[in-house]
């Protein structure tokens, strides 16, 4: 892309200039040239430039982002600098969207909605010994590490690779032990950085919603 250090407002638009056929009336290259835009400008600044977008078309949402601000930063901040950044934010109203399961108040509006898209069986011996021995690790490394020697205890391979070279030894692999804990901490089944979610939600919480899907 050209000129990717620009704001919108270093460009005059005019329609005298612009084929009907052109990437600006292609809604899907336009949502993918936008997702490349907020995945290159740094979270404070998304936050900054959304919070006046959300005062005038969604109150209630604003006073979130205003009550919970670094929360919000610190997920929009989530894979920013990796070396491929995350695109799930096009527009303003994206954020929301995106964001809703880390504020309580969204998350247990509608218990049905929460889980809509949550098909598979939990395994809660997993959950609960998960929780039981959860320590607040700095790095992912070091957590990732422990999610592995829970999932081999409890009978699921350590890795994809040693499931697949005979599945009839386990009952599962270690991807299914994290997306349990992603579907309960979420209620999605695609989300960014697991390990970043729980830092910003924390292991309380996590126990509040698992008791939540329970009941």
């Amino acid at each position: 892309l050209q000129n990717k250090d620009k704001s919108i407002e270093d460009f005059k638009f005019s329609f005298k200039k612009m084929p009907i056929g052109g990437t600006l009336f292609d809604m899907e290259k336009l949502n993918n040239i936008c997702r490349t835009y907020f995945s290159r400008v740094s979270a404070d600044t998304i936050y900054n430039d959304a919070l006046d977008y959300y005062k005038k078309y969604d109150k209630e949402f604003y006073d979130l982002m205003v009550k919970d601000k670094d929360k919000l930063v610190a997920f929009l901040n989530i894979e920013r600098d990796s070396k491929r950044p995350r695109k799930d934010i096009a527009t303003y109203k994206d954020i929301k969207t995106e964001s809703a399961y880390i504020f309580n108040d969204l998350f247990y509006k509608d218990r049905n909605e929460t889980y809509k898209d949550i098909d598979e069986k939990i395994d809660y011996d997993v959950i609960n010994k998960y929780i039981e021995i959860y320590q607040n690790f700095d790095s992912e490394d070091e957590w990732y590490n422990q999610v592995k020697v829970l999932a081999e205890e409890m009978g699921y391979a350590p890795s994809v690779k040693m499931y697949k070279e005979d599945s009839t030894l386990y009952k599962g692999h270690i991807g299914d032990v994290c997306e349990m804990i992603r579907h309960l901490l979420t209620g999605r089944v695609k989300t960014p950085n697991l390990y970043q979610l729980l830092k910003i939600i924390g292991i309380d919480e996590f126990k509040n919603r698992v008791e939540f899907y329970k009941n």
